[in-house]
């Protein structure tokens, strides 16, 4: 598989996953509005919240030995000004916070459905600027090329 092949696959997992779409729905308020790249200058909108954003796909070995391994950055953003008090703990829950978080994991288990290939989690974590937040991860991906896409 070729970087574009990856991106065509990630994208269909994206937009046709009926459980990850249902949890959008159900938790979210609708589907995510998917980006492939982001220009900082010009983020995207309150409007078009939640966002996938794939920032990065980067690859070393494409197609060597029967092999692909693939490494793409990707965030997955919420706006949510909501505010959880317990006054009994003295806490303030971000709702946001935790809402990216939650698609974030819901994403990914969408992609380990779409058995893409033989993937790990590098990294992840979290940007805010309330109201908005971003739960982004590194993943990698190992495909075998059967010769077909």
């Amino acid at each position: 598989m070729d970087t574009l092949g990856l991106i065509t696959k990630l994208m269909g997992v994206f937009t046709a996953d009926s459980t990850f779409l249902a949890w959008c729905t159900d938790n979210l308020g609708r589907h995510p509005t998917l980006y492939i790249g982001l220009d900082d200058v010009n983020p995207p909108g309150r409007e078009d919240y939640p966002v996938i954003g794939i920032t990065e796909v980067t690859t070393d070995n494409e197609s060597v030995r029967g092999q692909s391994e693939f490494v793409v950055e990707m965030g997955f953003g919420v706006a949510d000004e909501g505010i959880a008090e317990n006054t009994a703990l003295k806490t303030k829950t971000y709702n946001g916070f935790i809402l990216a978080e939650s698609f974030r994991v819901a994403a990914l288990a969408a992609l380990f459905r779409a058995a893409l290939g033989r993937m790990s989690v590098e990294g992840s974590g979290q940007v805010q600027y309330h109201p908005l937040y971003v739960s982004g991860m590194k993943l990698n991906i190992s495909t075998i090329n059967t010769g077909r896409n």
